[in-house]
């Protein structure tokens, strides 16, 4: 999942602060994964090159139309792959995707808890 993460827009440098959020498209439907609490700014680049490997481009949050919630997951940072301290998965209203099985799923999760969006 590490490889849907982050990537560059235009310069190829994920955006500078302390979270960066991966955007792509696939088969019509938004997916994006935000990172926050990023563990140093290797981390943000290796997130970002990651993030274009995988077709993405970078921004600091995940788009907010149509979005209804996200599964935020605890990392262990002491894990060398680890981009930062928290991953937010956003899901999206209209993406084919059944949003209470998502919250379902959320909540089965270790480490994972659903944020909803109102």
């Amino acid at each position: 999942m590490l490889a849907l993460l982050l990537d560059g827009c235009g310069s190829g440098s994920p955006p500078a602060g302390d979270a960066v959020a991966c955007i792509l498209q696939q088969d019509g439907a938004t997916l994006c994964t935000e990172f926050v609490g990023l563990k140093s700014g290797d981390m943000r680049q290796a997130a970002g090159a990651s993030c274009r490997e995988s077709g993405g481009h970078t921004t600091a949050r995940c788009p907010t139309q149509d979005l209804a919630g996200y599964c935020e997951t605890a990392n262990d940072v002491s894990q060398p792959w680890i981009y930062s301290r928290v991953t937010r998965r956003a899901t999206y209203r209209g993406n084919r995707v059944d949003v209470d099985g998502a919250r379902r799923t959320c909540a089965a999760a270790q480490d994972s808890h659903w944020i909803p969006v109102e």
